[in-house]
């Protein structure tokens, strides 16, 4: 017989805006092993107007985000 390997599976980052997952631990065999964690997002960091994370500009004008390319 082989071993049983493991694996974190379903894993996401954290974004500004969106929760993330830590990942489901599960065997190469298919079994679960254990359950993963939500990871809080935790919102916006704004330097002089943007997002030090993400790079989301704040408008005061429009009193929203408005997303562009850096």
């Amino acid at each position: 017989a082989t071993g049983h390997d493991l694996v974190v599976s379903q894993g996401k980052d954290a974004t500004c805006t969106e929760d993330g997952y830590t990942g489901d631990v599960v065997c190469s065999c298919g079994a679960t092993i254990s359950k993963g964690q939500v990871i809080a997002s935790e919102g916006h960091k704004y330097v002089d107007g943007t997002c030090s994370a993400c790079g989301a500009c704040w408008s005061k004008n429009l009193k929203a985000v408005v997303f562009h390319q850096h």
